[in-house]
């Protein structure tokens, strides 16, 4: 919590709640709420997944929970809901939540490093490989809706593995383009500031000119 609020600048509710829940048949999983997030862990799961899950959900309060698609607003309850951002909602959390480890000094930087390694070489020599890298990040966040097109373990690993290891790869672009000025965490800023504060969400096209327009910043610009 204390590394969320260092790295956004501020928290933006009062009391938050993290519930616990140890389901005894084991199995594991996690809920994320705008004021809480739910946990059901099982006894022998590894300290180094339970703290990932735990930072996972928790920077959800952020990143989905309040910067999240117009769409989200205003849904229309008696249709599918359809969007192409959900690879910002996990793929950034995913990405995020092994950062926010780093800055509250739970992983170490050498840590950091390997998981990304190691998710990228998943990804290059999953059986599933080349129907995960055929679809973008956008036409997998489509999928969530038709069972048919993918299993829900191969959206699932575009959404959540492969989008973070693309967010390593954005962080890094915009972080060169602003000479380590700035990186990821300041497109959620942005669209913290400039969409969630002012209680809407972004339009459904403006993340890719919210990358952009955050790499290519003057230098010095306010972070």
């Amino acid at each position: 919590a204390e590394a969320g609020k260092a790295l956004m600048g501020s928290l933006p509710y009062d009391h938050y709640v993290f519930l616990f829940g140890f389901p005894p048949e084991g199995g594991s999983g996690a809920l994320e709420h705008s004021y809480s997030a739910l946990f059901l862990l099982f006894a022998g799961m590894d300290r180094s997944e339970i703290r990932h899950i735990i930072a996972h959900e928790f920077f959800h309060l952020w990143n989905a929970e309040r910067v999240h698609v117009e769409a989200l607003e205003k849904p229309e309850q008696t249709k599918p809901f359809e969007t192409g951002t959900i690879w910002m909602n996990e793929g950034g959390t995913e990405y995020m939540s092994a950062l926010i480890l780093v800055h509250a000094g739970l992983t170490k930087r050498n840590g950091f490093f390997s998981t990304m390694a190691q998710k990228y070489a998943e990804l290059r020599s999953a059986p599933m490989s080349r129907l995960v890298t055929r679809h973008s990040n956008t036409e997998a966040s489509r999928m969530w809706k038709d069972a048919s097109a993918m299993t829900f373990m191969q959206v699932a690993q575009i959404t959540y593995e492969r989008g973070a290891v693309n967010m390593f790869a954005a962080d890094l672009a915009i972080r060169r383009a602003s000479k380590g000025e700035r990186g990821l965490i300041d497109v959620v800023r942005l669209l913290f500031d400039r969409y969630a504060k002012k209680g809407k969400g972004y339009p459904e096209d403006a993340l890719p000119g919210v990358f952009t327009e955050v790499a290519g910043m003057p230098h010095g610009s306010p972070r």
